[in-house]
């Protein structure tokens, strides 16, 4: 089998980190197209001149998904902008140009269902709302005999890989396409995969990988599978990757209304295919018999990163709150870039009787986590769901967060929850509640029954799917 892209214009110019700049290059030349080779910082590139329509590949990964580096290019070099790629956004966006050549046919799909892992087993939302709702479809269709797999994509991604075990996913249900040497081959092996045992649903979490193979198999191969696209993220790559491959997609998920709200504004054509579906877990009323004692419980779970997470802004609320003489204890569930960093501020303002910094909970150990909390804070810019909110939120938690994602479907400010702009917001906020705990485990209640409320809109939403597409029939 193999992938040939007629009529793309050369070179196609590769910067950035020389290892996966070395990946990069070797997808390029499995392609037999051209390419040059142009440094790793953003002063080698400073003086480039590109000519109209010749992209600059940036060979870094994921790591880039917020534009750090593409900006730190145009900085040097304004006329760079509108020639930067992600390595990975440039691929799939070269390969919905690409044809498959000395390929059988897809066969028949099979009456199964898969479910795409969005990067591999690590800690983020996606990978949890992707495993629930595996478990989930596990559930609806086991007693009919219809197999649900985890397709799951590479395992070289820059965030902490916990393996399947920390979601207590069997090892029987993973379909596994290992590590390769880059965007091309992965794509080949989910593609050859597919030419011999396809399924009959597949829902789509944000491989760009496994969606290009799914991509070319409809196109070229007579692939019958149905494609549900989940988004994930407000990033304008996760909106970039569905509108190229969009005519391979059946129907498309926003996980919030406002990204199911921008999906309608780029792809008008396709607003009868959009929807938007929560992934709730399960309302847990007896944890609200477990809150008790005088000092406010604050739980935070999240990857402990400074961008979009905000993370830092625990700094200045575990100060604030020491500082007015609150009596909490605030428990952080997360790993990442900033732990060492709130590790030390703890030792060094001794909060280590108050402050409890876990690193990273097995997800079926998560309801244990927030049981006996009285308040979930969380200060990210963007966000998908958020899955944590939700799960607080079923254990009757107080939410003090940031007005992101569909935080308002659930909270009105002040009435079961509050919105907060700042750490000094949060520091007013969670003073006020520790003042009157009787109040605050008061807003607990409501901030379940309004959960409760949602999720009994939702919960027939897959089942719905399930039987349009045939499958259940």
């Amino acid at each position: 089998m193999k992938l040939a892209v007629p009529g793309w214009p050369s070179p196609i110019y590769v910067y950035g980190n020389p290892e996966v700049r070395a990946a990069v290059c070797r997808d390029l030349q499995r392609l037999e197209l051209a390419y040059i080779e142009v440094g790793s910082s953003p002063q080698e590139v400073a003086g480039l001149t590109l000519e109209e329509g010749a992209p600059l590949v940036i060979a870094l990964g994921p790591e880039d998904i917020f534009g750090k580096i593409r900006g730190e290019l145009a900085a040097q070099n304004e006329s760079l902008r509108p020639h930067i790629w992600r390595d990975i956004e440039f691929f799939s966006e070269l390969l919905t140009h690409a044809q498959v050549e000395d390929a059988p046919l897809c066969p028949e799909p099979e009456r199964s269902v898969a479910v795409g892992m969005n990067i591999d087993f690590v800690l983020g939302g996606a990978e949890t709302w992707a495993t629930q709702l595996f478990f989930g479809l596990k559930e609806k269709l086991s007693p009919r005999g219809i197999p649900v797999a985890m397709w799951e994509a590479r395992q070289d991604s820059p965030y902490q890989y916990v393996g399947r075990e920390f979601y207590n996913i069997p090892e029987k249900d993973v379909v596994q396409f290992g590590k390769y040497q880059g965007f091309v081959d992965y794509t080949l092996a989910v593609l050859e995969r597919l030419t011999r045992q396809a399924p009959a649903l597949y829902f789509d979490n944000g491989s760009m990988q496994m969606l290009s193979a799914f991509f070319l198999a409809k196109k070229y191969l007579g692939l019958k599978t149905e494609i549900i696209s989940v988004v994930h993220g407000y990033a304008s790559i996760f909106f970039g990757r569905v509108t190229r491959c969009q005519g391979c997609i059946d129907r498309l998920i926003g996980v919030s209304d406002a990204i199911a709200e921008e999906l309608r504004q780029r792809l008008p054509h396709r607003e009868q295919d959009i929807s938007v579906y929560l992934q709730l877990p399960q309302a847990q009323p007896e944890s609200l018999g477990k809150k008790s004692g005088s000092t406010l419980g604050i739980a935070y779970a999240a990857r402990l990163e400074i961008g979009n997470k905000r993370c830092l802004w625990l700094l200045d609320v575990m100060d604030g709150l020491k500082a007015a003489r609150v009596d909490f204890s605030l428990s952080i569930a997360g790993d990442g870039e900033c732990y060492e960093l709130l590790k030390e501020h703890i030792q060094e303002r001794g909060l280590g009787d108050r402050v409890h910094l876990l690193v990273r909970i097995p997800h079926q150990e998560m309801d244990a986590f927030y049981q006996d909390k009285d308040v979930f804070v969380n200060f990210s810019v963007t966000e998908g769901g958020p899955l944590t909110l939700f799960e607080s939120l079923s254990h009757g938690l107080v939410p003090v967060v940031t007005d992101a994602g569909c935080a308002r479907r659930f909270i009105r400010d002040e009435e079961n929850g509050y919105l907060i702009d700042s750490p000094e917001a949060a520091v007013e906020t969670l003073k006020g509640l520790s003042g009157n705990l009787e109040f605050c485990r008061a807003l607990g209640e409501k901030a379940l029954a309004g959960f409760v409320s949602q999720r009994e809109d939702m919960e027939d939403q897959v089942l719905r799917w399930l039987e349009e597409s045939g499958l259940t029939a």
